[in-house]
């Protein structure tokens, strides 16, 4: 994998904030059992110095965060990558950070995801 360029790195920088930003807003949400952002990387299951790598530029939110982000605390996945639309998805059926992943579901939303970014 090759160096980003200064160019890339303001580019993904909102989809690092928004990443930092949804993380640190879980624990003040009264819906979920986390108490603190290691907690939450725990249940995205990733390493918590993921936390510090993104806070310091040097690492852009793994995708699969981003999909956990929205399977398991129904965050917006257009939100998440362009900042556009509400912060939270319509929530159909209650989710728990702590239930199985969908993982149907999941490779639906990649799909989406692929298709309308990447397409």
């Amino acid at each position: 994998m090759g160096m980003k360029t200064q160019e890339e790195e303001v580019q993904y920088a909102p989809i690092r904030e928004r990443f930092l930003e949804a993380i640190n807003d879980i624990p003040h949400d009264v819906n979920y059992p986390e108490t603190n952002v290691g907690e939450v990387m725990d249940a995205l299951q990733m390493q918590r110095q993921v936390v510090w790598h993104l806070k310091q530029g040097k690492r852009l939110p793994p995708l699969l965060g981003i999909v956990k982000l929205n399977q398991l605390y129904n965050f917006s996945l257009d939100w998440l990558l362009t900042g556009k639309g509400p912060k939270k998805a319509i929530q159909t059926k209650s989710k728990s950070p702590h239930q199985k992943l969908d993982t149907k579901a999941m490779k639906k939303d990649l799909e989406r995801f692929i298709d309308k970014y990447l397409g």
